[in-house]
């Protein structure tokens, strides 16, 4: 058996159902709390299979080694990656920063916002899209733009709904469409801004509900939502067309496990929409793929883990993946420090998309 360090981590692309339901840094104080299992052998030996040799190693975000209490998000406009993080010690303040080359940039606090999670961040129209809840009301919404221009953000407006986690936000269809979640049921909700800010009306997802924040991505054509299924462990995928919405996929990631976790990251690139995530009672980084028709068996990104639920983002290199460990020096404060890794596809030629599952068309 290989050593840990010399396993070989590759995801393979084999046909897997798709159930339908109704590196840290050396300073870090805080381990995994369990040990994630690791294959000891290749998972899959296909032309087109994806590896976790594909990923940099880590390193910290910005040469002042940024921290962040809540986490980042992360999204990119015009070829440039962006990342706006909670404070560390002043949780509530929010600053933004941007990739140059290999690294991050020294970051700077956006004016007068504040959140008490971690934000969404989303490219639509030619500006960069920032979605935070409140400091004190915690279901509030708020939203402010960045002009790539100017490299300024524009005062927040508060929209009319409520959600108990921040919306996630993607581009989709001409609009840049949220989903968010009811502070009393956790059902799942939607609305769109179009490119004069003009909101929708609200409405709800059929038979989606999740008790922890969303993600939300678009591949092949339509609009996906990771979600929890409901108050399980269960992490499931929902899609929207352009006209009806599927019912929640749990994957089925191999060895007739489903994936678990509370909160999932999906981004779409090369072909793939790739999914990270943590498992309940472990700080490993998991990661697996969806080629168009399956998932692959997810496997552990090395040594990865994060103290907070990992991030991702198309961008980069392919891929940019933001975790965060817990950094506390003798006699100082407890601190959570951003760490980031790149993706870079390898050349293989992409799969043919097809429709994934079935489709329950809205009443």
């Amino acid at each position: 058996m290989l050593s840990r360090a010399l396993r070989i981590a590759t995801l393979a692309t084999a046909s897997l159902s798709f159930s339908l339901v109704a590196g840290c840094a050396a300073d870090a104080t805080l381990e995994p709390t369990s040990e994630a299992s690791e294959p000891d052998a290749l998972v899959g030996s296909t032309s087109s299979a994806l590896s976790t040799f594909d990923w940099s190693p880590s390193v910290n975000v910005g040469p002042d080694s940024q921290a962040a209490w809540y986490g980042g998000a992360m999204a990119t406009l015009n070829g440039v990656t962006y990342m706006v993080h909670s404070g560390d010690s002043s949780p509530e303040n929010l600053w933004w920063t941007r990739l140059d080359g290999g690294q991050f940039a020294v970051d700077v606090q956006i004016p007068n916002q504040y959140a008490s999670q971690k934000v969404s961040l989303a490219a639509f129209n030619g500006y960069l899209y920032l979605f935070h809840n409140g400091q004190s009301d915690t279901t509030a919404i708020w939203v402010s733009r960045f002009d790539p221009a100017t490299q300024t953000w524009t005062q927040n407006f508060k929209l009319p709904f409520t959600s108990r986690f921040t919306p996630a936000i993607a581009a989709y269809g001409g609009r840049l469409r949220m989903v968010g979640t009811s502070p009393s049921t956790n059902q799942v909700w939607t609305a769109t801004l179009d490119a004069s800010e003009t909101l929708s009306p609200q409405s709800y997802v059929p038979n989606v509900y999740s008790a922890s924040r969303l993600s939300a991505a678009v591949f092949a054509n339509q609009f996906h939502v990771a979600h929890r299924n409901g108050s399980t462990t269960n992490l499931a995928v929902t899609r929207f067309d352009g006209t009806s919405w599927s019912l929640p996929g749990i994957p089925a990631v191999g060895g007739g496990a489903f994936l678990q976790g509370y909160e999932a990251q999906i981004a779409a690139h090369d072909g793939y929409l790739h999914l990270v995530h943590t498992r309940p009672g472990s700080l490993s980084v998991y990661w697996t793929y969806l080629n168009g028709t399956s998932w692959a068996p997810e496997v552990t990104l090395g040594t990865r883990y994060s103290t907070t639920p990992p991030s991702l983002a198309q961008g980069g290199t392919g891929l940019v993946l933001s975790t965060t460990y817990n950094y506390q020096p003798s006699g100082q404060a407890l601190s959570r420090r951003l760490q980031f890794s790149q993706y870079t596809s390898p050349r293989t030629s992409g799969p043919i998309l097809v429709d994934p599952g079935p489709i329950l068309v809205n009443p």
